[in-house]
């Protein structure tokens, strides 16, 4: 093993002769002129002729790849330090297979175009830059502070007071004048009818005192806390969507396209099709509903149950932003609704949807040509966690029998501990050999609500096995396209996340399975210190925490940990069950990708079937819980309504979190909520104007951003690259300058183009953030390379130097005769004999997520499924 020494002068001697090269004939800063600068690299290293003991990725990496993994018993020795970085491998481990296919690793590789999801928008066409903030837009940018940083109405006025003592011009003078700016032209509140529901006979009463019903026992006064239903107008608020909302898209509805290879969006998965063939010449809308319960604050006695709806014919990246979301009812409650109560509760919400399903006339912004017409509008999907999904489906709980909200399975009852007589449900896969459960449909239901009419007196078990886990009605039976099974969606941030992964966590660390076969909690800190080496983009939403505050993971941190740091896992499982794990990491990867062949949903299919079938039998059938069930489902989503993050409870969580933190009373909450939204989202039109001030809008989407990466622009604002930290290293300043025949040229570390930010590869040696790993387009190919040098040319003009990797493969699994690749995960190295090329900044797909894997001798590259809120 050679001294840390000896290979600290030979990465100098290295970088010394690389800063040497120097190409001939390059008089123009245009592509032809920067492929002769790449090549003139390539040649000047291969004629320098590095010996292959030197040649060393950046990073300390090592060149060579290799399949297999050295074996523990060899003579190659290991300092102390390399040991205790690197998991413990079982012998003749290798849990990445070789694809023994001939296939272009980026067959399947989706281009969207440069820069599709940036932190803040580019907004090219702004009307005097210069002038000073009208009031209307000051108040704007505060309504939107309130919310973001949760201040109360009192805080705004002070902010409002110090703003006049600063002589700030056309500042507002208190909170009541910024609700007096917004209301001016419109109603100040929505259109909403408040009920109160009785706890004893489920009736709803309009008295806050008494219940309505003379036969309730609670008729003369409330012996307990009735439930607080405000019903809002989805009419009212569909009105103000469409008639401010410019992203509203019904080209897809002309023709259905059932025979589509592609799924990129919900309308293109099978039940948006379906719909299109029925209704085929007349447009429509189409809704997805989550309910959900949340509190106001941690000490806070009431609950809330929120119940929401988006819009799926509004671009993917506009569609769950506040102002597009409609709210359809808010109840406040001391305890957890009943299956009565949520009936109750969804009444006149599905008697006005049923209105709205024959028509009505709007006014739609987008259709420039004739705004006014006639759409129908239809609720065709539910997406929320198993204990909300159970209560509007009124079927069991999930941790009983027939508590699946998708199919039949009754499951099984096993002990908790061996020789335990307390006994648990899970719901293993049935056997081959044995009658597959029913999936549930709108058939099946009105078969066991027959059953039910006649017999729902009856309390029994055999009751229960005949109607299945059907408790009552189902209020949503009624609508057109709603499937009373089918519509209710594979959820993934509670189902894989929160569910699965959250679970595969706990067998792996928890202290009392310690003595399991599956157990690492041995290699807790070995594994804590791998995924800190994985890198990620600056923009993602939440960087996970150390592995040891798994049981405090957000499902954000168990998303990333999942689909980018499994490499950490699979190093250190036992191989079965590396392999095991992979199947779910592949699957999950495919079912949240932005663009989705139909072929690959059987792949979903096969990998979740093989990874449910193995679970019972790595795990024990005791940790078959109903989320590792759901997991059967997953492919049956994604093929009727497109990507698991077209419709994830990420979204509408998001959206609930931005609600309740804007309320600060202690007691009529929902009032305040309606007031709130209403004006929050009148904020966000003005905001959305392409009038408004320039400077302010950049500071609003900057503190709206959980993006750290965002930079406050106060340069040219026709610029769109911004250069900071310059690199002052001449040897390769010089270098460069004779390589491009520039001399004005200098060179940074950090750069922003819009507001996505670069950094070269050396920038940051530790942390995790790592802006300069690259998914760019090479003559039209896609390539992954590394920022080594950003370059600016004549003040303006940008040019990135990168290393370019050298990709080998996909990840790839192969089991009964099945080789599964994902499209996503990519395993290469740096080569050093062929890396070095120019590029601009047009050529740049996205970052990515990358880890150096020490035993495997490679870079593991993960694509990020989806450029959406969960990410």
């Amino acid at each position: 093993m050679l001294s840390r020494v000896t290979l600290w002068r030979r990465r100098k001697r290295i970088k010394e002769i690389r800063s040497q090269m120097i190409a001939n004939k390059c008089s123009f800063l245009d592509e032809e002129s920067l492929e002769l600068a790449s090549s003139s690299i390539s040649n000047s290293i291969s004629s320098k002729g590095f010996p292959d003991n030197e040649a060393r990725p950046i990073n300390d990496c090592e060149y060579q790849f290799s399949h297999t993994i050295p074996d523990p018993d060899s003579n190659i020795s290991k300092t102390t330090d390399e040991a205790e970085c690197v998991p413990d491998f079982h012998e003749d481990q290798m849990w990445i297979d070789d694809n023994v296919k001939e296939s272009d690793p980026w067959m399947n590789l989706t281009i969207e175009p440069v820069f599709q999801y940036p932190v803040m928008e580019n907004q090219e066409l702004f009307v005097n830059m210069t002038r000073d903030p009208v009031e209307k837009e000051i108040a704007a940018a505060l309504v939107l502070l309130k919310v973001r940083h949760r201040i109360s109405t009192k805080g705004m006025d002070d902010i409002c007071k110090l703003l006049k003592i600063l002589k700030t011009p056309n500042a507002p003078l208190n909170f009541s004048r910024i609700k007096r700016l917004f209301f001016r032209n419109s109603s100040p509140t929505l259109s909403s009818s408040i009920s109160f529901i009785c706890s004893a006979c489920c009736d709803a009463s309009t008295s806050s005192n008494h219940c309505n019903n003379i036969n309730c026992s609670q008729h003369a006064s409330y012996q307990s806390p009735p439930l607080q239903y405000f019903k809002l107008s989805i009419l009212q608020q569909l009105r103000e969507i469409l008639a401010c909302e410019q992203d509203l898209n019904f080209e897809h509805q002309k023709q259905p396209s059932l025979n589509s290879d592609l799924l990129n969006d919900i309308y293109d998965g099978d039940k948006y099709q379906h719909i299109i063939k029925n209704e085929i010449g007349n447009r429509f809308l189409t809704l997805v509903m989550n309910a959900d319960g949340v509190q106001v604050s941690k000490d806070a006695s009431l609950s809330l149950w929120i119940i929401t709806f988006a819009i799926n014919e509004i671009k993917r990246s506009e569609r769950f932003k506040l102002k597009n979301i409609i709210i359809g009812g808010i109840v406040s409650c001391p305890s957890k609704p009943t299956r009565d109560h949520m009936r109750k509760i969804f009444a006149p919400i599905i008697q006005e949807l049923l209105i709205l399903e024959r028509g009505e006339t709007f006014e739609v912004k987008s259709l420039n040509e004739n705004p006014f017409i006639c759409l129908k509008t239809y609720l065709i999907a539910c997406c929320a966690d198993k204990p909300a999904q159970s209560l509007v489906q009124s079927i069991s709980e999930p941790i009983g029998a027939y508590g699946c909200g998708r199919c039949e399975i009754q499951g099984i009852t096993v002990p908790i501990k061996p020789n335990s007589k307390k006994k648990i449900r899970v719901f293993p896969l049935v056997t081959a050999h044995q009658q597959q459960p029913r999936l549930r449909t709108n058939e099946t239901y009105d078969e066991f609500m027959k059953i039910y009419a006649q017999e729902r007196f009856k309390d029994t078990n055999e009751m229960r096995d005949r109607l299945r886990g059907h408790i009552g009605p189902c209020s949503l039976r009624d609508l057109t396209y709603f499937d009373v099974g089918t519509s209710f969606l594979s959820d993934s941030l509670h189902n894989v996340y929160h569910g699965v992964m959250k679970r595969l966590f706990r067998l792996w660390f928890d202290k009392k399975y310690r003595t399991q076969p599956w157990s690492i909690r041995s290699k807790l800190k070995v594994i804590s210190r791998f995924l800190t080496e994985v890198k990620y983009p600056s923009t993602s939403t939440r960087i996970p925490r150390h592995i040891e505050k798994y049981e405090k993971y957000k499902a954000n941190e168990e998303r990333s940990v999942l689909l980018f740091g499994f490499s950490a896992f699979c190093s250190a499982l036992p191989l079965k069950y590396a392999r095991h794990f992979l199947l779910l990491v592949v699957a999950i990867h495919i079912a949240e990708s932005r663009s989705i062949q139909r072929e690959q949903i059987k792949d979903i299919s096969l990998m979740l079937n093989r990874f449910l079938q193995l679970f019972p039998i790595l795990y024990s059938p005791r940790q078959n819980s109903q989320a590792v069930h759901s997991l059967h489902h997953i492919a049956t989503s994604v093929l009727e309504y497109g990507a698991l993050s077209n419709y994830s409870t990420f979204n509408f969580e998001n959206i609930l979190g931005l609600i309740t933190s804007t309320v600060h009373s202690t007691r009529r909450h929902s009032c305040e909520i309606q007031n709130n939204l209403r004006l929050l989202r009148l904020a966000s039109i003005e905001l959305d104007h392409a009038s408004f001030n320039r400077n302010l809008k950049q500071f609003i989407n900057a503190c709206q951003s959980s993006k750290r990466s965002v930079v406050l622009i106060t340069m040219n604002e026709s610029q769109t690259v911004h250069f900071r930290r310059e690199d002052r290293n001449k040897a390769i300043l010089m270098e460069l300058q004779h390589l491009l025949r520039q001399h004005e040229i200098k060179l940074f570390k950090i750069c922003y183009i819009l507001t996505n930010r670069f950094t070269v590869m050396d920038y940051r040696s530790s942390g995790q953030k790592d802006d300069s790993c690259l998914l760019f387009l090479q003559a039209g190919k896609p390539c992954i390379g590394f920022i080594q040098n950003i370059i600016q040319v004549h003040r303006t003009e940008l040019i990135l130097r990168v290393c370019k990797v050298k990709i080998r493969d996909q990840i790839c699994l192969n089991f009964d005769n099945n080789i599964l690749s994902c499209p996503n995960i990519f395993y290469g190295t740096i080569d050093m004999q062929d890396n070095i090329i120019f590029i601009k900044a047009n050529a740049i797909l996205e970052k990515i997520v990358h880890v150096y894997h020490k035993q495997l001798k490679c870079y593991i590259f993960c694509r990020i499924p989806n450029l959406l809120e969960c990410s």
